[in-house]
């Protein structure tokens, strides 16, 4: 698995902020990534049809001092998997394959976007996502596909402990419920690209109402993940949209579990009987 510190990762995550140019060498690099480690700075420009100028600003963008620094670090990186041993790697949905490999390959998707997320999700920031939750009077989840199975999620989970919790999940639904919104609610958006068009439309109503916002999304620093009282980043490996969300989805539903956990635990004295009583009621009635 590629971890949200390595090379893999970093061009995944690049691409959003790079140029024309830069998106064709990541592109390169990352489907030749066993051979590139080999490649002087004059070859690879010359297979991927740019300048050697183009590729170390490239590599100083993925915060490398140069091409030199980033060949090192790669050949590190491809040196400690080799010691490792083999490992999978995801691989998209594929006309024919043998269900073993379905298996091991959705696993592996799911299992890698809960780790990477782990390692890039910032501690503070969920401490003030569960400090505006905590404080708010109403609690809304906004998700639209595969976001509104998190949302709902989301409302299960907290009106298990007595919240008054809702899953917004209707692109209508979601403009009207954000216009009604007040400085006492807390607002949750979920949004892997950051860009779902009812999602930006309803969080700058939110805004401009005064709730307290907070938004799901992946490794970006631009629109509503800038804005956004609390932001909390998660990592998918998928590589396209025939995949369906499986990974960003698993991955915004450990978040709302660790949010839905972080809240109990805080209230704890007050939340347990409502665990209790909600437990009681699903499984001895």
């Amino acid at each position: 698995m590629a971890s949200a510190n390595s090379i893999e990762h970093k061009l995944r995550f690049s691409v959003e902020s790079l140029s024309k140019v830069g998106k064709q060498i990541a592109s390169y690099i990352e489907n030749h990534i066993d051979h590139v480690s080999s490649m002087s700075i004059l070859e690879l420009a010359q297979k991927i049809g740019t300048s050697e100028a183009s590729i170390n600003r490239f590599c100083k963008a993925l915060g490398f001092k140069g091409y030199r620094d980033f060949i090192i670090s790669l050949s590190k990186e491809l040196g400690s998997k080799k010691e490792a041993g083999p490992t999978l790697k995801y691989t998209d949905i594929k006309p024919g394959d043998d269900i073993n490999i379905i298996i091991e390959n959705v696993s592996l998707v799911n299992m890698q976007s809960i780790a990477d997320t782990k390692t890039i999700i910032d501690p503070v920031c969920i401490k003030k996502a569960v400090e505006i939750i905590r404080n708010a009077d109403r609690l809304f989840f906004f998700g639209i596909g595969a976001s509104g199975l998190v949302a709902l999620d989301g409302q299960q989970k907290f009106m298990r402990i007595n919240r008054k919790a809702w899953a917004i999940t209707d692109a209508h639904e979601i403009k009207q419920t954000a216009s009604i919104l007040n400085s006492n609610d807390a607002a949750v958006f979920l949004s892997y690209s950051g860009t779902t068009k009812e999602i930006v439309s309803a969080f700058n109503m939110a805004k401009n109402i005064g709730a307290r916002t907070v938004v799901m999304t992946k490794l970006r620093k631009k629109g509503i993940a800038k804005s956004a009282d609390a932001t909390l980043c998660i990592s998918s490996p998928e590589i396209t949209i025939r995949s369906g969300a499986m990974g960003s989805r698993i991955a915004m539903l450990n978040v709302i579990d660790i949010l839905f956990t972080a809240v109990a635990s805080a209230e704890y004295d007050i939340v347990k009987k409502y665990l209790d009583l909600t437990h009681e009621a699903v499984f001895h009635s």
